[in-house]
């Protein structure tokens, strides 16, 4: 099975384009990650 992604709605040539307006949902929504979480990773 194969899909057309150039039938898709949101079909773009330019990356930038398609991205540009999306860092205001990213900022809104993105996940923050706890202190304690960041310093585990670090140690290990």
């Amino acid at each position: 099975m194969s899909f057309d992604f150039s039938t898709a709605s949101d079909s773009t040539t330019d990356p930038l384009s398609y991205f540009s307006d999306r860092g205001e949902d990213y900022e809104k929504y993105r996940p923050i990650h706890p202190a304690s979480a960041i310093d585990a990773i670090y140690v290990a």
